[in-house]
């Protein structure tokens, strides 16, 4: 993972390195719609065991949940970077550009982890694991779990490559 972070790292600064973000974009799409659909599996095949309502850790559970999605999408901690590598000087331009990008982002991560977290919650009632993937593994087929888990290898791998370009516009700045 390391060789390729660091392969991924070399393009030249974030303008760039489009096609990696891309990439890493493609991922965490195919991500979220392989939580939706394996969780219409689990549905579609559910037992009368699962159990709705609320579970008994719930305040615990949703303080950790917070954790994973600010941690999944950390995008925002990336916005001054991004912003400053689009080489437009115009700054009304740039102020819009990130505004539009910024918008279509969240309202992007929004739907799909509404959907994601419904979808789960429907397949696996209360005992759903705060990651759909790991509630997945108990479902789904060997092969289609390995396939997913690269496709978050990726995901990482590409966002590991976007934040190291920010340290690198910091560390040339200065």
């Amino acid at each position: 993972m390391g060789v390729v972070v660091a392969v991924l790292s070399l393009a030249p600064d974030l303008h760039s390195a489009w096609q990696i973000s891309l990439i890493g974009f493609i991922s965490a799409l195919l991500i979220a719609v392989y939580c939706t659909v394996g969780s219409g599996i689990a549905l579609a095949h559910k037992d009368d065991s699962v159990e709705y309502g609320r579970p008994e850790d719930y305040p615990v559970g949703v303080l950790l949940s917070f954790g994973s999605i600010i941690f999944a999408y950390g995008y925002h901690t990336m916005m001054p970077d991004i912003q400053a590598s689009l080489h437009d000087h115009s700054t009304t331009d740039a102020h819009g550009d990130m505004k539009k990008a910024t918008t279509v982002s969240y309202v992007i991560g929004s739907i799909a982890y509404l959907c994601t977290g419904l979808v789960g919650y429907a397949a696996f009632g209360a005992t759903v694991n705060g990651e759909v993937l790991l509630s997945l593994n108990d479902v789904l087929p060997k092969v289609a779990m390995y396939v997913i888990w690269v496709f978050v290898t990726i995901k990482i791998g590409t966002e590991a490559a976007v934040f190291n370009q920010g340290a690198f516009a910091l560390l040339r700045q200065s």
